[in-house]
């Protein structure tokens, strides 16, 4: 006789209990435990058979390009066949438009099937947003479904080039399971993982995020997928993409797009947005060269230094991470013999900055003592730099990168800290070691 054995699992978390519970401890869902009966018979083992890595053939890169190149920049080159690649972003950032954008370019420039499973819209909605953007695609063929099992079927029966999921929280993986739970979502991106890779099928699905800014539902949802492109609001009505996973290819590109009543179109050339301000001379400005991936995007900070009415100075940052600018202020005072205990410091950088290395200290410090003095600085002039405690410019290993991939025509000079002596040799590059070698920019 078999050993019947009875345990029962959470629908929310899929956390295992030997005997029923109302509350799970786990996730904190009342009456979310169902029963799972097994008859306790072991699995047959299947034996193993390793293989010498050095003679497994190396697999050959097929990319469909998607038309839209920051986005194929972003990704590594295009999208992997047979891949899956999560989107995300906040609502009303233009996840479904630019998923549409991309199925019909594909399906166009390959002659190829493209299935859009659309779970939240109906297909008036989604046919009015193709009409949009000048949709022109005759293989785009469009579905209102959220069974998994029934989308599934049909693509065993119809070959497809490309799969495109709107929204994975809005897919049920089977009939028991509750959509948008977390074990609903595991199971159901294994289960789209598997199917997509046996049948060579690439795969787009869109996924929603929290409040706090990371995608709904277990975490093992980014780990299971090949590529997570995070679709961000920047300034003057564009999108920057970020790929925070990728199997496929680097994760330091960033693309940038802009959307315009046609859809979403390239913005190559980011830096033009900066280069008729880096022609003028403005109080409390400075410019940082970013590197992103094997670009270079020149970002303005802005700030401002006035005196407090009430004599207690506040700081404020937006864009720039406010701890980070209590140190610099701190060095500040110290080295330079400036005083800011009855003064506002606001820094606004408009493209929020991710520096890791702190590589823009020296552009903040720069902005804010020239709103300090209000004089401004020097133009088309760029300024890269870790600032030490005791304010001396750490050595910038970027530095002859950088100078390599800007326009000298624009672009008039570099300071910094330059751990290649062969930077000094450049025309444009001043080198700054200490921050009180700032005053001689402001003679």
């Amino acid at each position: 006789m078999k050993n019947i054995k009875q345990s029962f699992v959470c629908s929310e978390c899929g956390r295992v209990e030997p005997k029923w519970v109302g509350l799970c401890s786990y996730c904190g869902q009342w009456n979310s435990y169902k029963e799972n009966v097994s008859d306790g018979s072991q699995l047959k083992l299947k034996a193993l058979n390793p293989e010498p890595l050095i003679n497994i053939p190396v697999m050959s890169e097929s990319r469909l390009k998607t038309g839209l190149k920051e986005f194929d920049r972003v990704v590594g080159g295009g999208l992997i066949k047979g891949s899956l690649t999560l989107i995300g972003g906040k609502p009303g950032v233009g996840k479904s438009t630019l998923l549409l954008s991309l199925s019909d370019c594909i399906s166009r420039n390959y002659n190829g099937v493209v299935l859009y499973v659309s779970a939240e819209e109906n297909k008036e909605q989604v046919a009015d947003r193709f009409n949009r953007i000048g949709g022109r695609s005759k293989n785009l063929n469009i579905v209102c479904e959220s069974d998994w099992k029934a989308i599934k079927q049909f693509l065993e029966k119809n070959p497809i080039l490309l799969l495109v999921i709107d929204s994975i929280q809005t897919i049920k993986a089977n009939e028991d399971g509750r959509i948008g739970s977390i074990q609903s979502i595991s199971e159901l991106v294994h289960e789209i993982q598997s199917f997509i890779k046996k049948k060579s099928i690439t795969t787009l699905i869109v996924g929603h995020i929290t409040k706090s800014g990371e995608f709904g539902g277990p975490k093992v949802l980014e780990h299971m997928v090949d590529t997570v492109v995070f679709v961000d609001e920047g300034q003057d009505c564009y999108k920057n993409l970020k790929a925070l996973k990728n199997r496929f290819g680097p994760t330091n590109e960033i693309g940038f797009l802009r959307m315009e009543e046609r859809g979403f179109v390239d913005i190559e050339n980011f830096n033009h947005f900066f280069l008729e301000s880096l022609s003028q001379k403005i109080q409390g400005v400075s410019y940082y060269p970013k590197l992103s991936g094997r670009r270079v995007h020149i970002l303005e900070i802005q700030a401002l230094v006035k005196r407090n009415p009430v004599g207690i100075g506040k700081r404020i940052a937006y864009g720039f991470e406010l701890k980070r600018l209590l140190v610099l202020l701190s060095i500040m005072e110290r080295c330079l013999s400036i005083c800011f205990g009855d003064k506002d410091v606001i820094v606004n950088v408009p493209e929020l900055i991710e520096d890791k290395n702190n590589n823009s200290d020296l552009a903040v410090i720069i902005a804010i003592y020239s709103s300090f003095l209000q004089v401004p600085v020097h133009n088309k002039i760029l300024f890269t730099g870790r600032v030490s405690l005791d304010g001396l410019v750490a050595k910038n290993d970027k530095v002859k990168f950088i100078l390599g991939h800007l326009n000298k025509d624009t672009i008039k000079g570099l300071y910094g800290n330059s751990k290649d002596r062969t930077s000094l040799k450049e025309g444009c590059f001043r080198e700054i070691g200490h921050i009180k070698e700032i005053l001689k920019i402001f003679e």
